[in-house]
């Protein structure tokens, strides 16, 4: 029995002997970008293509009587096309902001001005802003030089909302506004430092 035991712990030992372990290793580099991206997004949350906010009251002559009538208010937009939503996205921890601007195409003369034309976040989307940043005023009308709306200190960790769609954009009628078609393109910009 003792040269069994002998034999078995002799064959342990040369396999332990031949049984040796190696070591090797290699390095892992980890990259983030630094990333700041602006969007419009529609209802299936992909870039909208031709958004647009109609303020049509040839189509919806009433609202726009009763309005001025009642010696002005605000009407809310009678068609909103592919905005569903803006958001932020930036990978800095620095300070960053979205800013505004209004640029005419046509009309806005006679009664009718950009800053007829405001948002107030949230009123009527329900939609909020995301977490880690602030409004400058919770509201704002458009002009036509920059005018900035929001701003934040650290990463928006992805893609957040700002908290408004077309939804919230209103426009204040008094009954003076000029005949026509009045257009205007809205611009919205994020700046990181």
């Amino acid at each position: 029995m003792s040269k069994v035991i002998y034999i078995a712990l002799t064959i342990v030992a040369l396999f332990l002997t031949f049984a040796q372990a190696q070591t090797d290793n290699h390095s892992l580099k980890i990259s983030i970008p630094n990333y700041v991206g602006i969007k419009i997004v529609d209802s299936a949350g992909k870039i909208a293509v031709n958004a647009s906010v109609d303020f049509d009251f040839e189509a919806d002559f009433t609202s726009y009587a009763v309005a001025v009538a009642a010696g002005g208010a605000d009407l809310s937009p009678t068609a909103v096309n592919g905005f569903s939503d803006i958001q932020v996205f930036t990978t800095q921890s620095a300070y960053w902001y979205v800013r505004t601007r209004a640029v005419v195409s046509s009309g806005f003369t006679g009664g009718i001005n950009v800053g007829d034309i405001s948002v107030d976040p949230g009123s009527v989307s329900g939609l909020s802003r995301g977490t880690g940043f602030s409004w400058v005023n919770p509201g704002w009308s458009l002009r036509t030089n920059w005018r900035t709306i929001a701003y934040g200190f650290f990463s928006t960790m992805g893609w957040s909302s700002i908290g408004f769609n077309g939804q919230d954009y209103k426009i204040s009628v008094q009954g003076n506004e000029s005949v026509g078609t009045h257009s205007l393109t809205v611009y919205y910009q994020l700046v990181t430092f």
